[in-house]
């Protein structure tokens, strides 16, 4: 009762239609199996669906066994259980005798789907590996090598609308790698479409992976979610409940996993919002909400449908201008939303320039009625909007010197992700998008080269085994604190006192797990790996600063010296 007092009218209906569906002793033909639930951001859903999988854990043994959470991320996880677990222990659950939530119940798809092919595998006496892309594109490699021999001592011709013919051997196999990707990710593993020798090539890939000459079976995330969804198989048992947040952002292969739970007895609880989808770019399906409720329909399955009208983080003028960016047909659906009152009016501009102008009148408006700079905030969907060419940032300098005591700069600006975010990838990354962009729109010849060293850099990083990533990051981040340098000059001019932390946080970092004294011939190998990896670095290093000063002298040159 002290939850269900806080929820308004689509909310607790949405609840009296889950303890229905979770209070079934005997499941006839018309009985559901599914609630479905498609509201918009900032309607409460996170809060109820935790209060849901509550009533579900209280609910009597005959009608509910277990109660499972899925997620798409181990954040979007974490968060789930630590919802759940402050109501359990707010509404003083425990008093009762129901259990605590179970954190190894609340697990992302991945997780789920991994622990199922392991299962399988121990069971026919066989281990699974997990393999990283980086490991794939080395098989991947080494077998199109083997098919180019080949191919020459059977004096056989590779057609020219192939893949392979078409790309030199690094192109193609990230293009083979992503093609494998996508068709797993929808369920389909047909490679006709990329020339026959390409075909051969994944084919013969996904035999060494699943039929290695010794070893274990190696397997990468979207084979193991393609093979669970191939195979039928429920992830809980027949009379389980299963919690699916954020569903917008499941794969066709991912939902196909929920569909077989609940073909095979499951209640499925699904919560989402199509308009709020950001994966498709990485396998999403478009539009999974819809695809979902004609997929139980075609099942011959009742279910559930409820909606949250209210909005409670935002004003009614916010959400009409926010439904006038949506498609015609998710405005139509949003027709009832209504928000936490009326609020200030909502202004759109659609040219940057305008834009940029009313934006800054609004800031030296705020800065006149004695508002510290530090307090106010520009949300811009581009970086490019940030930097110090745009109209954005001229106009910003231009209107606000008369204000600052700094004559010539004007109020000082703090750009997140390149002068103060905190992560190093991001500020590696964000100076290495500048180069790129700016020497990209100068259409200079003869710079594709350093350009892929510069977009290589971060990759070369995370994939090589010679080099540590997290200990690369955390060696720049310790130069950025000490020196306070850009990371230009992190690589261009601070490169021996980077390898030195480096070379410290290795040393450092078996000296954390060692229980026992270390022998001496193992010392001296360390030692040597070691001095292999700083080595790795320094290389990289010097290729970044190289490239970045290339691509910097031709956009200079091109700008005539400005």
């Amino acid at each position: 009762d002290l939850a269900v007092n806080t929820l308004d009218a689509t909310q607790f209906g949405a609840i009296k239609q889950a303890i229905l569906l979770f209070d079934q002793r005997e499941r006839g033909a018309d009985a559901p199996m599914a609630l479905i639930n498609a509201s918009p951001p900032g309607c409460g859903k996170t809060e109820v669906i935790a209060l849901m999988q509550l009533l579900a854990m209280t609910a009597s043994p005959d009608c509910v066994s277990n109660v499972y959470a899925l997620s798409t991320t181990r954040v979007a996880a974490e968060e789930i259980f630590s919802r759940v677990f402050s109501k359990y222990c707010r509404l003083l659950l425990g008093h009762g005798g129901v259990p605590p939530p179970d954190p190894q119940r609340v697990r992302t798809i991945h997780s789920f789907a991994l622990h199922a092919l392991s299962a399988k595998a121990r069971a026919s006496g066989q281990e699974v590996q997990v393999i990283s892309k980086a490991e794939v594109l080395a098989m991947l490699s080494k077998l199109l090598g083997e098919l180019r021999e080949e191919l020459i001592r059977t004096k056989c011709q590779i057609l020219r609308n192939d893949v392979i013919y078409l790309l030199d051997d690094n192109k193609a196999c990230e293009l083979l790698y992503s093609v494998r990707a996508e068709w797993l990710k929808y369920g389909n593993m047909q490679f006709d479409s990329i020339g026959p020798s390409s075909s051969k090539l994944l084919k013969r890939l996904q035999a060494r992976m699943l039929t290695p000459e010794s070893g274990p079976m190696l397997v990468d995330f979207d084979w193991i979610i393609y093979d669970l969804n191939r195979s039928g198989a429920s992830i809980v048992g027949p009379n389980d409940v299963l919690f699916v947040d954020e569903a917008q952002d499941l794969s066709h292969a991912q939902v196909g996993i929920v569909m077989n739970s609940l073909r095979c007895g499951a209640r499925v609880v699904i919560f989402g919002d199509d308009p709020q989808g950001i994966f498709i770019f990485s396998g999403a399906m478009h539009r999974t909400m819809e695809g979902r409720e004609s997929r139980v329909r075609g099942m011959g399955l009742h279910f559930f449908k409820t909606k949250f009208t209210k909005n409670y983080r935002c004003t009614n003028e916010i959400i009409a201008v926010a439904n006038r960016i949506l498609s015609a047909e998710d405005q139509a659906q949003r027709q009832d939303m209504t928000g936490k009152g009326e609020g200030r009016a909502v202004r759109i501009r659609a040219e940057c320039e305008s834009e940029a102008n009313a934006v800054v009148l609004q800031i030296v408006d705020l800065l006149r009625d004695g508002v510290h700079p530090e307090e106010i905030a520009v949300l811009c969907h581009r970086r490019i909007d940030l930097e110090p060419c745009s109209p954005l940032y001229q106009r910003l300098a231009e209107q606000t010197r008369p204000l600052s005591s700094d004559k010539k700069t004007g109020v000082p600006v703090a750009v997140l992700g390149l002068t103060q975010n905190h992560s190093i990838t991001a500020k590696a990354v964000a100076i290495l998008n500048v180069a790129i962009d700016s020497a990209a729109s100068t259409g200079q010849d003869g710079e594709e080269a350093r350009l892929e060293e510069c977009a290589n850099f971060m990759r070369a990083v995370r994939g090589t085994k010679v080099c540590s990533a997290p200990l690369v990051l955390k060696a720049c981040e310790r130069v950025l604190r000490t020196l306070d340098c850009s990371v230009s000059k992190l690589f261009c001019s601070h490169k021996v006192a980077l390898l030195q932390a480096y070379r410290a946080l290795l040393r450092e970092e078996p000296e954390k797990k060692k229980k026992k004294p270390e022998p001496a011939a193992k010392r001296q190998c360390r030692g040597a790996d070691v001095d292999a990896k700083v080595e790795r670095l320094a290389k990289t290093v010097d290729t970044l600063a190289a490239s970045y000063r290339a691509v910097r002298g031709a956009v200079a040159k091109a700008a005539g010296g400005e």
